[in-house]
């Protein structure tokens, strides 16, 4: 029974869209930064 491979890989898919909501984010915020600078 291999559930380790599998619970990983849907954490990753579970975790990735979160991290790129988190990098537009703060790409968004970076720029608003720069902009107000």
């Amino acid at each position: 029974m291999e559930s380790l491979p599998m619970t990983s890989k849907t954490l990753k898919m579970k975790i990735n869209p979160k991290l790129k909501n988190l990098q537009i984010e703060f790409s968004f915020f970076a720029n608003d930064l720069y902009l107000s600078v």
